[in-house]
């Protein structure tokens, strides 16, 4: 393990390069941040940059969080990297803001390894530490590439449709039911809250998971309202998103999309007032009240 207050600020001032070139879209920055001792994560990571292109970024930040964890590094991760002369892995917080949509920053952990070659810091793994559960965060971007499309409050985020990938419902359905959706909630809750929502629209059920970090069986969900918690903020939620299972998803009727797209708006706009203390059964119970009401008043 690297340790030493000028390995830290050494691998943050890499992060900083990082963020902005990733913002600024200078793939030839971003990267230089990136290590070739594994061309498969090199290439991967051209990817992903080129993927994000049409997210509308508002920041991007990366901070090496050491106070969380220390150093996860072991000394014989050095060994995997020739050439290396030091090695490091402290948890990374991913914060950025969808611009027009995140109010505050949604926050992510990932687990570069940094390796150290003739005095230069470079990012080499990101899934390192894996195998004991600490996974990094992962988004639309990371499987394929990403387009956008927008209506009054959402901005869908999804792959692009075509003779290889299947993406029902369509993206007018979506936005349409979804300005619905939210006309029906504000109907019956007049707590002010942030009414700009970003929709995820994966392919497939796996790459759902991923992005959830679940480990149980996604089958019988249809949709989530996913937040992320910024400790730096008190307890403060931001990040807000609502994502599909496209399995579950296909071939159900507008009544029910609309249904499910209440159902998690509702989630969405009383998170911040419920907090993470309100009984599931009052949370689950309110949402599909909500979400069934034919008519609200």
């Amino acid at each position: 393990p690297a340790g030493g207050s000028g390995a830290r600020a050494a691998i943050q001032a890499l992060l900083d390069r990082r963020a902005r070139a990733f913002v600024e879209r200078d793939e030839a920055a971003f990267m230089a941040t990136v290590g070739r001792a594994d061309p498969g994560f090199y290439r991967r990571q051209k990817r992903m940059f080129r993927w994000a292109a049409a997210v509308p970024f508002g920041s991007y930040r990366l901070v090496a969080r050491w106070d969380r964890h220390g150093d996860l590094a072991r000394v014989s991760d050095v060994g995997r990297y020739s050439g290396a002369d030091a090695v490091s892995i402290p948890l990374t917080e991913e914060r950025y803001r969808i611009a027009g949509f995140d109010r505050h920053a949604a926050v992510g952990d990932a687990f570069f390894t940094f390796a150290r070659h003739d005095g230069a810091w470079r990012i080499v793994d990101d899934s390192g530490l894996e195998h004991v559960g600490l996974p990094s965060a992962r988004h639309l971007w990371d499987f394929g590439p990403v387009t956008i499309a927008r209506s009054p409050h959402f901005l869908l985020l999804r792959h692009r449709c075509g003779s290889r990938i299947d993406c029902p419902p369509s993206t007018g359905d979506i936005l349409a039911l979804a300005e619905e959706a939210l006309g029906r909630v504000e109907s019956l809750w007049d707590v002010p809250w942030r009414k700009s929502v970003v929709v995820v629209a994966p392919t497939t059920t796996a790459e759902l998971a991923r992005m959830l970090q679940t480990t149980f069986d996604l089958d019988n969900f249809v949709a989530f309202a996913a937040s992320s918690v910024d400790v730096e903020r008190g307890f403060s939620y931001g990040g807000h998103r609502v994502l599909f299972n496209p399995e579950s998803i296909t071939n159900r009727s507008s009544t029910d999309v609309l249904q499910i797209l209440t159902h998690e708006l509702v989630h969405v706009a009383t998170r911040p007032a419920s907090g993470p203390f309100v009984p599931v059964y009052i949370d689950e119970g309110v949402a599909e009240q909500v979400a069934h009401e034919s008519s609200p008043d």
